[in-house]
Order: C-alpha cells, then sequence, then structure tokens
C-alpha cells in the first residue's frame, strides 16, 4: 500500500486529479454528443462500433483515474501523465475517424483541442513526435476504409483533409511547444525577479543584499559581505576609515553632502539613486534605500541598503520580452484554432480577416465614449481583434449538406445550424479549463457563445438580452452581420454599404445595441473602406 501524500506532491496531485475530471468531462460530453448523432440518425454510424469505442474510452479513463488515486503516477517521469493521455486520446480518435469519418471538421478539430491540452507540459519535439504518430495513424484509417466493403468514402476528399492535417499540425505542434517554453521561461524570469526583489525588501532582516551602517559623519561603522565586495575594502577591521563619500562618483557627493546635513528634517525613510565606484574602477547606479536610525527620537546613524540596478533593468527586460513573445504565441494558437474553418471553406480565411478588422474599427469608435472609456483598453482592443475570429469556431462541427446548401433552411436544418453557437464556447470552455491561470481563450468562449444573441433577447443560443450579453459579442455580433451582408454567400447576393447600413440602423435596439450601432455609424468611412479593400 503506497503511502498518502503530503506537501507539495499532494498539491500537486489534487491538481493533476483536476485536470483529468476535466479531460474526462470532456469524453463525456462528446461520447453524449456521438449517441445523439447515431440516436438522430444525422449520420449513418453502426451502434455496435460506437458503443466499443465508447466502451474503450471509459476503460482507459477509469485506469487514469486508478493511477493517479492510487499515486501509481509519482514513480513515473512523468506524473502528470500529459504524454500517455495525448497518445490515448489520439489514439481514441483515429477510432473515432474509423467509426464516424462523416465527422471530419470535429475529428480535425479534436486533434488540435488533443495537442492544446499538452501546452503546458510537453516540449516542441514531443509534439513533432505526436505529429508523425497522428498523421500516419489517420492516413491508415484512411486505407482501412478505402478498402473495407461497404463504408464507401470519397478517396479525394479524404486525402485532401488528410494533407491538411499534415499541413497544419506540424505548424499547431511548433505553436505548441514554443508556448510552453515561453510560459515555463517567463514563469522562471518572474520568480527570480520576485526573488530578488524580496530580498530588497527585508535587506535588514537577511542582509543577502549591499548594507552599510553609517554615523552622522559618513563613516561606515559596519557593512555586510556583499557590500565589502563590491567596493572592495579588505580592512573591516577599520572600516570607519573608509568615509561613504569617498565610494560615491564625483557627480553625486555633493548631492549626498547635503542629504547627510538635513538628516534631521529628513523623513524617516528616502530612496535615492547613487553611482558607486566598485573595486575594478567600474561606475555602478545603485538604488539606495536611506532609512535614519536613532534613539528616543534621535537620529544617530543612517542605514543604506543599495540594490544594483542593472540587475533589475536585465530581468525587466527579460519579463518584458517573454511577455511579448508570450502574447505573439497566444495569438498564433488562436488563429491556429481558427484557421481550421479554412479547410471547410475557402472563403473563410478572408472572411475571419473582415471580422478582425470591423472588431477593431468599432471597438476603437466605442473607446470614446466616457461610458466605455475605463473597459476598453488598448489591450482589450487588442485581444478582442484577435478573439474575433474564434466566433464561428463550431461551424467545424455542422455538416456539409447544411453548412453549404444553395438555398434557404428548413427548421430542422436551421435548430441544427444553430448548436454552432453552443458547440463553439463548449469546446473552447473545455479547453481554457485545461490551462492553468487566467486563460487567453475566455474572450474567445464568450464570443463563440453569444455572438447569436440580439439586444431585445430574441436571439440564441441562451436568449440573452441588452447589456446581460457580454460586450465583446456585442460588437463582433454587428461585424459578422455586416460582412454576411456585404458579401456573398452560396445562398445570397452581396448587397451595397449603404443597404447594409440602413438595414443595421433600423435594427438599433431590436438586434443591436444602440451603442454599438452608433459606433458602426460613426466610423462608417473606415468601414466603407475596409469593405472595399477586402472585396
Amino acid at each position: 500500500m503506497m503511502p498518502e501524500p503530503t506537501g507539495a506532491t499532494a498539491a500537486a496531485q489534487r491538481i493533476r486529479k483536476r485536470h483529468f475530471l476535466m479531460s474526462a468531462a470532456s469524453y463525456l460530453i462528446i461520447g453524449m454528443l456521438l449517441v445523439y448523432v447515431q440516436q438522430s440518425h444525422i449520420l449513418d454510424i453502426t451502434p455496435i462500433l460506437l458503443y466499443t469505442l465508447l466502451a474503450a474510452a471509459l476503460t482507459v479513463n477509469i485506469a487514469f483515474y486508478v493511477v493517479i488515486s492510487t499515486g501509481l503516477n509519482t514513480r513515473l517521469n512523468d506524473p502528470s501523465l500529459t504524454l500517455a493521455q495525448v497518445i490515448t486520446a489520439i489514439a481514441l480518435l483515429m477510432a473515432l475517424t474509423y467509426v464516424a469519418i462523416e465527422l471530419k471538421g470535429l475529428i480535425l478539430t479534436g486533434y488540435l483541442l488533443i495537442f492544446l491540452f499538452g501546452t503546458f507540459y510537453l516540449q516542441v519535439h514531443q509534439f513533432l513526435i505526436l505529429t508523425i504518430f497522428a498523421a500516419a495513424g489517420h492516413g491508415l484509417v484512411i486505407l482501412l476504409l478505402a478498402f473495407s466493403p461497404g463504408r464507401p468514402i470519397h478517396l479525394q476528399t479524404e486525402l485532401m483533409y488528410w494533407v491538411a492535417l499534415v499541413a497544419i499540425l506540424p505548424c499547431f505542434a511548433v505553436l505548441c511547444g514554443d508556448v510552453s517554453r515561453l510560459r515555463k521561461r517567463s514563469y522562471a524570469t518572474h520568480r527570480q525577479l520576485k526573488t530578488s526583489e524580496a530580498r530588497y525588501r527585508g535587506l535588514h532582516d537577511n542582509m543577502t543584499d549591499a548594507s552599510v551602517l553609517l554615523d552622522l559623519q559618513g563613516r561606515i561603522l559596519t557593512a555586510n559581505a556583499a557590500f565589502l565586495a563590491i567596493v572592495g575594502i579588505q580592512d573591516v577591521r577599520n572600516l570607519s576609515r573608509y568615509p561613504f563619500v569617498d565610494l560615491l562618483h564625483p557627480e553625486d557627493r555633493l548631492a549626498w553632502q547635503r542629504q547627510l546635513g538635513a538628516v534631521d528634517r529628513a523623513d524617516r525613510t528616502s530612496m535615492a539613486y547613487l553611482k558607486i565606484i566598485d573595486r575594478d574602477e567600474q561606475v555602478r547606479e545603485m538604488e539606495c534605500k536611506t532609512s535614519f536610525v536613532g534613539e528616543a527620537g534621535d537620529v544617530t546613524g543612517l542605514l543604506m541598503t543599495l540594490r544594483d540596478m542593472r540587475i533589475t533593468r536585465k530581468l525587466k527586460t527579460q519579463i518584458a520580452d517573454s511577455y511579448k513573445e508570450l502574447e505573439q504565441a497566444k495569438s498564433f494558437t488562436i488563429l491556429g484554432l481558427a484557421k481550421l474553418t479554412e479547410f471547410r471553406d475557402k472563403n473563410t480565411g478572408d472572411h475571419l480577416e473582415r471580422i478582425r478588422g470591423y472588431t477593431r474599427i468599432l471597438a476603437t469608435q466605442l473607446a470614446t465614449l466616457p461610458n466605455y472609456a475605463d473597459h476598453i483598453t488598448d489591450r482589450y482592443i487588442n485581444d478582442i481583434s484577435v478573439s474575433s475570429v474564434l466566433h464561428d469556431i463550431g461551424k467545424v462541427g455542422m455538416p456539409d449538406t447544411i453548412l453549404f446548401k444553395p438555398g434557404p433552411l428548413t427548421s430542422e436544418e436551421f435548430e441544427i445550424i444553430k448548436q454552432h453557437a453552443l458547440l463553439g464556447g463548449e469546446a473552447i470552455e473545455k479547453t481554457e479549463g485545461l490551462i492553468q491561470g487566467e486563460s487567453f481563450l475566455n474572450l474567445g468562449k464568450i464570443i463563440a457563445y453569444c455572438h447569436h444573441e440580439r439586444w431585445d433577447g430574441s436571439g440564441y443560443p441562451m436568449g440573452l438580452a441588452g447589456e446581460e450579453i457580454p460586450l465583446a459579442a456585442r460588437i463582433v455580433a454587428l461585424a459578422d452581420v455586416y460582412d454576411a451582408l456585404t458579401t456573398r454567400r452560396v445562398y445570397k447576393d452581396a448587397i451595397p454599404h449603404e443597404a447594409a447600413r440602413a438595414i443595421i440602423v433600423a435594427e438599433k435596439g431590436r438586434h443591436f445595441d444602440p451603442d454599438v450601432v452608433d459606433a458602426f455609424c460613426a466610423c462608417d468611412d473606415q468601414v466603407r473602406d475596409l469593405a472595399r479593400k477586402a472585396g
């Protein structure tokens, strides 16, 4: 019997169990969706194969749960079991491909979501090995189906999807690996800076940074090893022979002497920047915290703690660079997910770019209004414009016969297509639950869920009204409708900007947020120019 884990190990196990349960919940949702699809005869899926696949998924999840619950995973090189879970998920997805290859859009999404699960645990080379495994396995499934009697497939179409998988997975693998590497580096650098700051704040207690005690004449009474190493003083028994002012750069000596002469009028603690000449005759810029010490209200000396500014600047620069690279990697990850829809519709890429542009224009205009100035920051504008491309990610799970139907949808077909908002939002939400800390997918999830809600409450999927609808979804809703009106679709021709503008204005307070409509009208020329350029 294994001993109960304690301390950091127990905390890590709780996190691993929570992540596993989130993953298991994803399996449950997908399983229920497949059963619904099979029972509703939306797709022709053999019951025996389907339930065999579900039983295999259940068995695998039970096995993982037992391993984590008993602590057996702590004996492994990868106690998080991330690599094992990803390999297993890919294998199950291959089996799903064999059972229901008609769900190819959902299957492609599944590969990317599986990769995203390992974003913050696996390394680039592991992702590339998984890419080869996934591509080879998916290709093998296609070959098995091609030579299986009673399972007719369009080989050319399936090969096209396989080529798409081979093209996108390596790029996504590198991006996921880079996100993992950058996140670890950013965390390490952040921890280093925090540690350095904690030392600085507690110099008087732990004496790990340069610290020196002076009398009122500026003579050194005592100093710690860090200070002595900087200035090169070896005669520690006669420190009073070394006036502190002589260690300063000539430019700072007069100001320091004035400060010393104003001790009686000074605050108990002050902060200054001084240049010190070190033992190598080099100038070091130091952040100097001076505390006036004494007894019974009389100042008797100065306790000075000094910190080399080069360390602070270097660490802050590293954090800033890591943050910038991480933000770029996050944007690439979101765009990588959104690019899935391009393999369903070659026009989607242009649509996504236009949506990004319209969303940025509307958000920027709204930011000029007093009611939104505090909420819509430059970062918010950037985040919403990037996340807006995820609004229709759920459509990758829609049947081609409905998605590309050239005529009006029946009521039954419309009910199916309405599910794309829930599918997209839930897919992002489950992925978001696997990411530690604040998720960068949150805004995309909100947009995917709510971009078909209407101001008057007549929208879907939740029937939200007014300001119950998140601001990001209200903005993207107008951008999406405008683009739908002004571009050609399989079921309609494009209409001019002026006609689209009139329709949107007419829907003010019904379909759209009145403030968003006003912002749209205020930047009419920008929207028209972007539509013209994109067209």
